[in-house]
């Protein structure tokens, strides 16, 4: 498939799947591992019924690995707050859910002046057409293809439609973000929709069988093997 050609497939692990009591050999596996985005989650046990990572964590993280790239995932409530202490810990990326902002384009605005990209994230039951209005100030778009909150939940195919009108509402110089269950079939259909980015968790990375060099490239000569089996070739991961 044409389209598909030397298409780029980000693999980022969701780093709260990791070991939290080594949160730094954590980071420098995954970076040993080849892959510098990562995926950071802040619940706030209002907007999800979880409590995860905190900004303070993620600021020292940010300064101790410059160089990796930190994408910051807000499941929050008040998200007028976070967005400023997200800006403040250097984050490269940050989302936030539009259900729970009152103000999503000032935000946003506020994110990019910092030059951190600004995406949005979509729940599976929301609609996907909100990010029509929003084109103009994201760059890029977190699909959730689970409900937000917790690891292990099973994949929703409903929200594939949704990866594919995303793609189409922002064209093709935009990030298209999956999150949640992506195992090696997941990843393929959604990659198929037109997902370029694959939050890594315990469905895939994080499964306790080896290294995390060794999952990841087990999981990514899985998906390269799904996809050649649909004639697609010539994907790079990183």
């Amino acid at each position: 498939m044409e389209e598909f050609k030397n298409k780029k497939i980000t693999i980022a692990p969701s780093i709260m799947c990791a070991d939290q009591l080594n949160m730094g050999n954590s980071i420098q596996e995954m970076l040993d591992a080849g892959l510098t985005q990562i995926h950071y989650d802040v619940m706030d046990g209002n907007y999800v019924g979880n409590i995860t990572l905190g900004f303070d964590l993620l600021k020292q993280l940010n300064r101790k690995y410059p160089t990796a790239t930190t994408e910051v995932h807000m499941m929050v409530e008040n998200v007028e707050c976070c967005v400023e202490l997200a800006i403040e810990s250097n984050c490269k990326m940050a989302a936030f859910h539009l259900g729970a902002c009152e103000s999503p384009i000032r935000q946003l605005v506020k994110i990019k002046q910092e030059g951190i990209k600004a995406g949005i994230a979509i729940n599976p039951a929301e609609s996907v057409e909100s990010l029509d209005y929003l084109k103009n100030y994201v760059d890029y778009a977190l699909i959730m293809t689970v409900e937000p909150g917790f690891s292990g939940q099973k994949f929703i195919d409903t929200t594939l439609p949704k990866i594919k009108l995303a793609r189409e509402i922002l064209g093709e110089d935009k990030a298209i973000i999956v999150d949640g269950n992506i195992t090696a079939v997941n990843a393929v259909k959604c990659i198929e929709m037109g997902a370029d980015t694959l939050i890594a968790g315990t469905s895939s990375i994080y499964t306790g069988k080896g290294s995390l060099k060794e999952t990841v490239k087990i999981f990514s000569e899985a998906v390269r093997q799904e996809l050649e089996e649909r004639g697609i070739v010539h994907v790079c991961f990183c």
